[in-house]
């Protein structure tokens, strides 16, 4: 992966997924497509995924911490 690809991808990672979702979804509005806009789509569709899976992770691991911690929670009868 060259410096270019990876300074691209990271501005993309950085900014908030409704942003990114909102662009992609301009992108798709547009009849024809130039390379330029194929390939950014192409780089917002693999980004939004990511973070999709990296949100859906995370919110696992924050069920599975809440369920652990109420198992040792002395509840009143």
């Amino acid at each position: 992966m060259s410096l270019r690809s990876q300074a691209r991808d990271f501005k993309l990672n950085t900014r908030p997924l409704y942003i990114l979702e909102a662009e992609l979804f301009d992108i798709q509005q547009q009849t024809k497509l130039n390379k330029d806009a194929r390939n950014r789509k192409k780089r917002l569709e693999q980004v939004i995924i990511a973070k999709k899976y990296a949100a859906m992770k995370v919110q696992e691991k924050i069920n599975k911490a809440l369920e652990d911690k109420k198992k040792y929670v002395d509840l009143p009868e």
